[in-house]
């Protein structure tokens, strides 16, 4: 990993353990869900890890996860929907 990478890295971990339970509840309080809020929560560390090395860590870390863990969660959403769609004419043949 190269150098910026390395810190960039370094930088997600020290976020983490400074500012996931915060960005945790905001992700809470706006899905309504505990479930979806820590996939959501994981998602945006994910990104944040294949993002900053490269894009640089944005001013406010935690702003960026918190609207990255929305928009992740939006995504899985809309994708759980489209499945039940597909599925609901099966299961009614059944």
């Amino acid at each position: 990993m190269t150098g910026e990478g390395e810190r960039a890295r370094e930088r997600v971990e020290a976020v983490y353990r400074s500012d996931s339970r915060r960005v945790l509840a905001t992700l809470i309080r706006l899905l309504g869900d505990f479930g979806l809020a820590e996939e959501a929560l994981q998602d945006a560390f994910v990104a944040a890890l294949e993002r900053w090395p490269s894009d640089g860590i944005p001013a406010n870390p935690r702003a960026w996860l918190v609207s990255a863990g929305r928009f992740k969660a939006m995504d899985r959403l809309r994708r759980r929907a489209r499945f039940d769609d597909a599925l609901a004419p099966a299961l009614r043949r059944l």
